[in-house]
């Protein structure tokens, strides 16, 4: 079905109402602000502190439990704590329990039937699982408007769901597909790009407003007009990286293309559970983590506290360096009949935790050191992007201001104190941390809710471009050769629309390229899309090109002319974080648009 693009005057009204959904790696959260204190004050944002648990937190664990038969789901905590009450009656082998899962999208092939696999191992369409969670977040929201009597109407109200930039249209698609099958209206959402939006709290709010008692000169931010600023959103999957000039009418312009890679807090935490694994043994490790969901969602907890803990250094001689984790008490035992020792026996004569990690009172304690070795391992590769994307800046003569570090594994103060003395002496380049960097995506999305048009153009990631059949020539692969109606043609050809690197403008229409039809009588298209790494790609089945997607085009019959009597003009336009494209007749002008669906 054609999608009907939205007007400018559609695209002008202003929402009453803003929610924002930061549906991340680890954790997800939201935050609303209604367009009256917008106005008057734009820090007056209200996020969502009580998720069902005696804990104060602005997030809730990304991880969904569905039942066997697929009729209910719990989201966040809830999932977690009805997971572990799961007895052998409950046949918990056959529920669905997902954490962390968004990971699994990323840098996939996405097509309308991939499955994301649950940590017990069954499968579930990937749109269910993001469908099912972000309604239960929609629903969440809902309930907590209703109880706090703030009116919500959804033809006033837009919903801004974040995601990765440097995801690909496959994965945006269909968290936007998802989204809408959550109940939330095509014309009401709007996905933003997660660096995006925390430059704009970064940029829009100063993020540490004057009264705000933890300010202080250190994290003032370079926000004027003219200021150059990479945000570095540090999550815990990825890390996201958008570098962003300031206009001289507040309004923000990408200037490089977003970049960043899997080296978010969740790596340290694979690296770590790798560690437990070899202390303890594969098979006990993995019976602790099945079989004592209650013990192993605590010892889970208290690691995502140590994370945050952890000294950048020794402060004082007498701080101990150190964190603790509990283990139970039966695991302890077992481990002990295995090796026919007591734990700390077994660990002074193990190389790897020989003064590194010792046993005290029914607790593992830990060197810090430990620790800071397996973030050191996630922050070279943070900085090893940073520094490329520096280099490219700098190639193209703009200098950078400061790099902004947002995102929960930004809170780490090991991890903003060693980012700030490598890249400050190494690239000199000032490093900043926000006021609440965790929140800047989440108070971000709501900022750019009420003002999409702060941001004017990005730069894309990929070469854009379409497969086409060609007249043949020498300069094409005999092997795509084929004959019809006496003439030879060559398909799978890549037809560029844009170039990696190229600047496109928000709402610009790019590439209006004419193409003709081989029926005489074909009066529908069918238009595949394909992604390139590289600028040069000639055919569409080279290494690093892949199909997208794909547009289905009917115009029907226009007073006795069809598809064939005329070219037909594609034009696409990149810059809503929605691909769209526009096909239109020459000869009787008719267009229609559609979005990307997915393969």
């Amino acid at each position: 079905m054609a999608a009907k693009f939205p007007e400018a005057s559609d695209r002008e009204i202003e929402p009453q109402l803003v929610i924002g959904i930061d549906f991340g790696t680890t954790g997800s959260g939201y935050a609303f602000q209604t367009r009256a204190d917008f106005k008057s004050d734009r820090l007056r944002i209200y996020e969502n502190l009580q998720w069902g648990t005696a804990r104060t937190q602005y997030k809730t664990p990304t991880c969904l439990l569905v039942n066997p038969d697929r009729t209910e789901t719990w989201f966040g905590d809830e999932a977690e704590q009805e997971y572990i009450k799961l007895r052998p009656r409950d046949y918990p082998h056959n529920w669905f329990f997902f954490r962390n899962f968004k990971m699994q999208i990323y840098e996939k092939d996405i097509t309308a039937d991939i499955v994301l696999i649950s940590e017990n191992g069954n499968e579930l369409p990937a749109l269910f699982v993001f469908s099912e969670s972000i309604k239960w977040m929609r629903n969440h929201v809902l309930n907590f408007l209703e109880r706090t009597n703030c009116s919500y109407l959804e033809q006033t109200t837009k919903w801004v769901l974040t995601v990765p930039a440097i995801w690909t249209e496959g994965a945006k698609q269909l968290m936007r597909k998802a989204a809408q099958e959550a109940g939330i209206d095509r014309q009401h959402l709007c996905i933003a790009l997660e660096p995006e939006v925390a430059a704009v709290y970064c940029t829009t709010t100063e993020a540490n407003p004057p009264d705000d008692p933890r300010r202080d000169l250190d994290r003032t931010l370079p926000t004027g007009p003219g200021a150059t600023n990479m945000i570095v959103d540090m999550g815990g999957g990825t890390v996201d990286i958008t570098t962003i000039k300031v206009k001289k009418d507040g309004t923000m312009k990408q200037i490089h293309m977003a970049a960043g890679g899997p080296a978010g807090g969740q790596k340290v935490d694979e690296k770590f559970f790798d560690f437990m694994s070899d202390i303890l043994g594969k098979s006990l490790w993995s019976k602790f983590s099945r079989e004592y969901p209650v013990e192993f969602y605590d010892f889970r907890m208290s690691f995502e506290t140590a994370k945050r803990n952890i000294l950048p250094k020794l402060r004082h001689s007498r701080t101990r360096d150190e964190f603790l984790i509990t283990i139970p008490g039966a695991i302890i035992q077992e481990f002990e009949r295995d090796h026919e020792m007591d734990i700390t026996q077994a660990l002074k004569q193990k190389h790897k935790t020989r003064e590194k990690v010792e046993f005290e009172f029914g607790k593992l304690v830990f060197k810090g050191e430990i620790l800071r070795k397996m973030m050191k391992i996630s922050l070279e590769e943070i900085i090893s992007y940073v520094t490329q994307v520096a280099n490219n800046v700098k190639a193209l003569g703009q200098p950078i201001n400061a790099v902004i570090l947002v995102g929960g594994f930004a809170s780490s103060n090991f991890m903003n104190d060693e980012m700030k003395e490598v890249i400050q002496e190494k690239l000199r380049i000032l490093v900043k941390r926000p006021t609440h960097c965790e929140l800047a995506v989440l108070r971000g999305a709501v900022l750019f809710g009420h003002n999409e048009k702060i941001l004017t153009s990005r730069v894309v990631r990929m070469t854009y471009g379409i497969g086409v059949t060609m007249p043949y020539s020498s300069k094409y692969p005999k092997d795509k050769k084929f004959t019809l109606n006496g003439n030879a043609y060559v398909s799978g050809v890549f037809a560029p629309h844009v170039l990696r690197g190229q600047e496109v403008k928000i709402d610009e229409w790019i590439s209006a390229n004419e193409y003709y039809p081989l029926e005489r009588d074909q009066r529908e298209v069918l238009i595949f899309v394909f992604a390139s790494e590289s600028k040069d790609t000639r055919m569409t089945d080279e290494r690093d090109c892949n199909c997208i997607g794909r547009f289905e085009v009917s115009f029907g019959d226009h007073e006795g002319s069809n598809l064939n009597s005329a070219s037909t003009e594609i034009s696409f336009n990149f810059g809503r974080t929605e691909l769209i494209i526009r096909a239109r007749d020459t000869v009787t002008r008719n267009e229609v648009f559609e979005s990307l669906t997915l393969k």
